[in-house]
């Protein structure tokens, strides 16, 4: 006997809010972003040719990573001259992970 399993569309509604952690955690979810968060975080920030000099990856491989950060927010940079400088965007990763920590409390914990 064979049964079809058919496929359903799932539609999701997602707020601004929700949606935010899903880029932040679309983005952190890859082990070379990861890495070059904690790389940042250490450090205080870096410059791009760091980065690359430090994970032993391409340039092009290293930006296309940093590219991923910046569209999350989960890093912020500056351009120095010619060179740029990356830093980890503290303030808004903390406010949403904390807004996801509450949820995770529950309504319970909320005052």
């Amino acid at each position: 006997m064979q049964e079809k399993c058919q496929e359903a569309e799932v539609v999701v509604k997602i707020d601004e809010q929700n949606l935010t952690l899903v880029e932040i955690f679309n983005a952190l979810g890859n082990e070379i972003r990861l890495e070059i968060v904690r790389m940042l975080i250490e450090n205080d920030g870096l410059f791009c040719s760091d980065i690359v000099n430090k994970l032993h990856l391409s340039q092009p491989a290293v930006s296309h990573h940093l590219k991923e950060l910046r569209r999350s927010k989960v890093v912020s940079y500056r351009k120095e001259g010619s060179l740029v400088f990356y830093e980890v965007n503290r303030d808004y990763l903390l406010s949403t992970l904390r807004r996801f920590i509450s949820m995770l409390e529950g309504p319970e914990f909320s005052n």
